[in-house]
């Protein structure tokens, strides 16, 4: 799931409740119900356990917050996953949570940090998409626990797909969306077949930002490879037509979100799903009617 900077649609404005795994001294302690606690606390329990510290950031009013807590709470696979390291939930509002959220530059909810014992990031991650997918990010971060510094050094000395995209992430939900873009298609040539491609992420670093024309090839070419991409879902698709919409209004020519729309449309539709629908017959309003809809 991937969402802009600014606000966050699907998988977009995700609060949740992170479990807190009460550790008063090293190996470990029973792992408590994901909860609202004292960060410092945290922190130097997670430390004296020789564990990183997984921080999640919510904020009020935040309906996928409340369907990753209910996932929670009826995943043992997903409970799991949380609770093999210590975990602290921060509320952006608190004192503690807005010094916080401008010390780690916090934009979208909900952002999971893992950080080491002196709260400097190993991996960051934004959003609620699914159990798998979240599992997938916990267990990956998990497997190196350099600090982001250090994971670009050994990406230059020795790249691998996972920590480009690890570092692609990071740079993108920091704002520095070229850097992410060039992070992201670095690890998408080191592993073409993953399960899961970085089309729309790349997509997604292009234009959450000011566009201007001149960016527009490289707009459209990474369009194509999303709108070409067999293992890119329906909601990609969506997101795909949703940013096109966004790059023709900055640019003041519909026009140019047209034939994007198009092939939105006609890739998903066969989809049954409510959001889906939705946004099908927003893309065909959206349509010029000499194009005659869909």
């Amino acid at each position: 799931m991937w969402t802009t900077r600014r606000c966050l649609p699907l998988a977009l404005c995700l609060c949740a409740t992170l479990a807190i795994i009460a550790v008063a001294a090293p190996p470990a302690a029973d792992h408590a119900e994901f909860a609202v606690a004292d960060y410092a606390t945290r922190l130097h329990h997670a430390a004296a356990a020789e564990r990183p510290l997984l921080v999640e950031f919510t904020t009020k009013k935040c309906g996928s917050c409340r369907q990753f807590a209910e996932a929670l709470g009826g995943d043992d696979k997903l409970a799991a996953a949380a609770q093999q390291v210590p975990t602290v939930k921060i509320e952006s509002w608190s004192e503690d949570g807005v010094r916080l959220v401008k010390q780690h530059r916090v934009v979208a909810y909900p952002t999971f940090l893992l950080v080491d014992d002196q709260g400097r990031e190993i991996d960051r991650w934004v959003g609620w998409e699914d159990a798998a997918t979240w599992i997938n990010l916990v267990e990956t971060a998990l497997t190196d626990l350099s600090l982001i510094p250090d994971k670009k050094l050994n990406f230059a000395a020795a790249p691998t797909a996972v920590t480009g995209e690890i570092l692609g992430r990071n740079a993108y939900w920091m704002g520095r969306t070229r850097e992410a873009v060039e992070y992201y298609a670095a690890a998408q040539r080191l592993a073409p077949n993953r399960a899961h491609d970085l089309h729309h992420p790349i997509f997604l670093a292009l234009t959450d930002r000011a566009v201007t024309a001149a960016d527009l090839p490289e707009i459209e070419a990474a369009a194509g490879a999303m709108a070409d991409c067999p293992r890119c879902t329906d909601r990609d698709l969506v997101r795909l037509g949703y940013g096109m919409l966004g790059v023709a209004d900055q640019l003041g020519d519909p026009q140019v979100a047209a034939p994007w729309l198009r092939r939105v449309l006609d890739r998903t539709a066969a989809s049954t799903e409510a959001r889906v629908v939705r946004s099908r017959v927003k893309f065909a309003a959206k349509l010029p009617s000499s194009a005659g809809g869909n």
